[in-house]
């Protein structure tokens, strides 16, 4: 069997490929949604007041792990821009499905 000069090029190459083709890529930490945990800190029960929630774990990133009931847990919504501890007043408005945890 012959074997070919290019065989190492190739083999370089390719390791190259699959090495960088599975990088996982560094998400900044205020672009997209977050996890919210309702906490009714202001004591009115608005589940629409932004004060009445903060961030779960890692910045938002933890899942709430919630159970599925009436009561609301937790939110997956965009931050606020002018404050990234707090939920986006508009996202938290339009906040539906799967995007509402609740407690039991």
């Amino acid at each position: 069997m012959k074997k070919s000069k290019f065989l190492p090029a190739i083999a370089l190459t390719l390791g190259l490929v699959l090495a960088f083709a599975f990088k996982t890529p560094t998400a900044h930490p205020t672009a997209g949604e977050k996890w919210y945990f309702y906490s009714n800190l202001t004591g009115d029960g608005d589940v629409n007041n932004p004060a009445n929630y903060q961030l779960t774990g890692h910045s938002g990133m933890d899942d709430p792990g919630c159970n599925t009931s009436t009561k609301r847990c937790a939110v997956f919504v965009q931050p606020s821009t002018g404050n990234p501890n707090i939920p986006d007043q508009t996202s938290l408005n339009n906040v539906s499905g799967s995007n509402i945890r609740h407690k039991a």
